[in-house]
């Protein structure tokens, strides 16, 4: 209760500042973010009523143009949590992009990286510190959301419940935006499949975890110990978390044969801000996949039995990725009003989209990757 009327006072405070200060705010900052940049960005608040425009004369990419329908919501779900306040503020349709809201998203990395930002958001937080002293309060709902991820994180019995929340929403959902084979993972172009089957040297005798993942955890298989060729995990390791990773990989060591092999294709966070990305939470870790954890390369080596079991080969794909959701997102949107009519609301809607235009964008500008892992069991 304290909160949720601390919450009402703050923003009552936010709306009589930003109401003077709001547009030079945005002129002032998103020209900081773009001055080094190659963008042409239109931004339009509050219907026309207020426009900004940055040009740069070595444009190389199409122009963006930022719609803010509610500018006092959109600066105080930003402030509020920097990290998930821009994803929060779409699904409540505060705001919108030309062509697209990857449009913007690729914008922003290219301007970040461009720039030197040290975040993709400090800039939107950083004003509204100084001037409303409201930086330890962003420490503090940073903590908080950190914590409440920590009770959400995938212990045995909490994973079954992670994982139901995304996966188990409805197969006539899945299929307005899956192919007929309701693959939900990454498609291969320009490789065929046989050419990863020969590469990870499959033969008879697989098992491949990832099949009723949402259904049994490592421990409930009870896989027989020491009998498998190879072990198969399509994007599995997302569900098990930073502390359960040696556990994950003693169990696949102690199923395999000596000289066995294991494929993994893992989704992984850079090892550069790996430790900040494990100790706090983002926009996917709290709408799409709760509980979800993207281990890192270092991460994923450190965590391996020593001596026992080692990586051989690896090889990134993070671009097919990218190319892959762009093809779910489109499918998204031409279905929208058929979702809509099952009994999503449009706030669901918005919230999917955003999830595949903001993981496309990271995808291909390699702030997230996807490998597949050869591992060999060494004795």
């Amino acid at each position: 209760l304290f909160r949720a009327v601390y919450l009402i006072f703050l923003k009552i405070i936010l709306q009589i500042y930003l109401s003077q200060n709001l547009f030079n705010y945005f002129f002032r900052h998103f020209d900081k973010l773009l001055a080094k940049s190659d963008e042409n960005l239109c931004i339009q608040i509050a219907n026309n009523k207020y426009k900004f425009n940055y040009k740069s004369q070595n444009a190389k990419h199409q122009p963006v143009t930022l719609h803010i329908y509610n500018p006092i919501d959109f600066c105080f779900r930003i402030i509020l949590d920097p990290k998930i306040g821009l994803g929060e503020s779409f699904m409540k349709q505060d705001w919108d992009a030309e062509p697209s809201p990857k449009d913007l998203l690729t914008l922003m990395i290219r301007a970040k990286s461009k720039n030197n930002v040290a975040k993709l958001l400090a800039i939107t937080s950083s004003f509204l510190n100084q001037k409303t002293n409201e930086h330890k309060k962003s420490l503090i709902v940073e903590k908080i959301v950190f914590w409440i991820f920590q009770a959400i994180l995938n212990t045995v019995e909490g994973s079954a419940t992670n994982i139901h929340q995304h996966y188990d929403l409805g197969n006539d959902m899945f299929q307005k935006f899956l192919d007929p084979t309701m693959t939900y993972s990454c498609a291969i172009f320009e490789q065929r499949i046989t050419e990863l089957l020969i590469y990870a040297k499959v033969s008879s005798n697989i098992t491949e975890d990832v099949t009723n993942h949402f259904k049994y955890t490592l421990n409930s298989l009870k896989l027989e110990e020491g009998v498998y060729d190879k072990v198969i995990a399509i994007e599995m390791i997302e569900a098990v978390g930073h502390e359960f990773l040696p556990q994950f990989f003693n169990v696949i060591s102690d199923r395999l044969k000596p000289d066995g092999i294991a494929f993994l294709q893992a989704i992984v966070c850079p090892d550069a801000y790996y430790e900040r990305y494990r100790k706090s939470s983002d926009f996917i870790k709290k709408y799409i996949f709760p509980g979800g954890h993207m281990p890192s390369l270092n991460g994923i080596e450190k965590a391996l039995p020593e001596k026992i079991l080692k990586i051989t080969e690896i090889e990134q794909i993070n671009r097919n990725y990218a190319v892959t959701l762009d093809f779910w997102n489109l499918a998204w949107m031409e279905h929208e009003q058929e979702i809509l009519k099952m009994g999503y609301p449009l706030e669901f809607h918005r919230k999917w989209q955003f999830y595949f235009a903001l993981c496309s964008s990271l995808f291909e500008y390699d702030h997230i990757g996807t490998v597949h892992i050869k591992l060999q069991k060494c004795i």
